[in-house]
């Protein structure tokens, strides 16, 4: 997120007075108040912004963190130095930020987050030592405990208490991210720590190491120490489940992984040393010297067949590992299988067969009602269209005889009207006669 500083900030006047230590609260409330209101605010939106992050970080592709996990008096003095002055009040403004649980000291962070990850370690057996016996002991060893340096000194450091936890879940879902386009799936959410700083190398170890220390003591996380791998941490797959610690089978995926690693590696090196010879042998045979280069074409044969067992052994390496994720997800698709048929029985439990026969012969009966109903109130309706239709017909009946006999009196006028013409003309022609 990119910043803006507030418009204050361009007012002298003012901002001369903010940069002036804090007086005695008690003195003028009505100043300090909005005082401090004012650096409170602006430091916490500094630091969720980009402001404090490095320049090499700022547009990278690879992965990492959009926060700052901690911060200095001397970083903040820096983001604030306005016109050539640095603010004189920021050992204020810190104290009441680390009061209100938005910076914590990073001594104070780390030693905090480790007794509350034994704490969960413990147990319950340990419940009565840490509620009756260990206050005791901490009150007795805060007297002689060193004390963190004070606030006021720039090189003190700071834990951002909201971007750790940010940084850590974004890092939770980096990784669950690629286990799930991966064909190991949840063994990819194994690695050992040498592994997973190698993977993000360009994260900040101490920032790398806040977020694994939250995720641990969120339980997203469980770390373990073994002998032949050292540091070793298992991620929560999903949120809901519960963590559970190292198996034998996640031990030997990882000395698996180990060994497969190794034999990679064992690969490059050596198809290195076969191109290297390729190359020799070129040079001498360009020099015209054949024995030298028959020499080095030898050494580059046994090489290349080490290489092909070191392929071999890949490939069967490959092969374990494929069958011991095949069994994962087939497992999972067991589990799958298992809860769909408990929910199925569960549903057919609660809707037995004769349960729905009764069902589907009431509603055959409504049906049926439904259908007598709806034919009585349609009857009427239906009488009186056909009245209707027939009366249209019977008048077009009417109406079509009163036409006919219209038309017949017509005939008759026309041929009486024939009749004394044609008696007029047989006159005529008797008297011409």
């Amino acid at each position: 997120m990119s910043f803006v500083f507030p418009a204050d900030w361009e007012d002298d006047q003012r901002m001369n007075f903010l940069f002036q230590p804090f007086r005695d609260k008690a003195a003028n409330t009505q100043a300090y108040d909005p005082k401090i209101k004012f650096w409170k605010d602006l430091i916490k939106d500094v630091v969720k912004s980009d402001l404090l992050l490095t320049n090499e970080n700022v547009g990278k592709t690879d992965f990492y963190f959009n926060l700052v996990s901690q911060v200095t008096v001397g970083d903040l003095c820096k983001v604030f130095t306005r016109k050539g002055v640095q603010p004189k009040c920021l050992d204020t403004v810190i104290s009441e930020l680390k009061r209100e649980h938005v910076l914590t000291n990073s001594e104070i962070y780390n030693s905090e987050m480790a007794e509350r990850i034994s704490r969960q370690k413990a147990g319950w057996a340990t419940w009565s030592y840490r509620v009756l016996v260990h206050p005791l002991i901490e009150r007795t060893l805060s007297a002689v405990r060193p004390k963190p340096k004070s606030s006021d000194s720039q090189d003190n450091c700071y834990v951002i208490n909201d971007n750790v936890k940010v940084n850590a879940l974004s890092l939770l879902q980096k990784l669950r991210g690629q286990a799930q386009s991966s064909v190991g799936g949840s063994y990819q959410l194994l690695q050992t720590a040498a592994d997973l700083q190698q993977q993000f190398s360009n994260l900040q170890k101490n920032d790398l190491s806040l977020a694994l220390l939250w995720l641990e003591s969120e339980k997203y996380l469980h770390r373990e120490h073994l002998s032949n791998f050292g540091e070793v941490y298992k991620f929560l797959a999903k949120d809901g489940e519960k963590l559970q610690p190292l198996s034998e089978i996640d031990i030997g995926v990882l000395q698996i992984q180990q060994a497969k690693s190794k034999v990679d590696t064992n690969i490059i090196n050596k198809q290195s040393q076969v191109d290297k010879y390729v190359r020799d042998i070129k040079e001498q045979l360009a020099k015209h010297n054949r024995p030298q280069a028959l020499r080095l074409l030898r050494r580059k044969k046994l090489i290349e067949r080490a290489v092909d067992k070191d392929l071999e052994h890949a490939h069967k390496l490959d092969c374990v590992l494929d069958e011991i994720y095949g069994a994962d997800t087939l497992q999972f698709v067991l589990e799958a299988y298992g809860k769909g048929s408990k929910a199925l029985k569960k549903l057919n439990d609660l809707h037995p067969v004769s349960m729905v026969e009764t069902t589907m012969d009431e509603l055959a009966d409504n049906i049926a009602r439904s259908e007598e109903v709806s034919a009585a109130i349609s009857k009427p309706a239906e009488d009186v269209e056909l009245e209707q239709e027939l009366s249209d017909l019977l008048k077009d009946a009417e109406l079509a005889e009163a036409d006919s006999l219209i038309q017949g009196l017509e005939d008759v006028h026309v041929g009486e009207q024939l009749t004394v013409s044609t008696k007029k003309a047989q006159h005529k022609v008797k008297l011409l006669a």
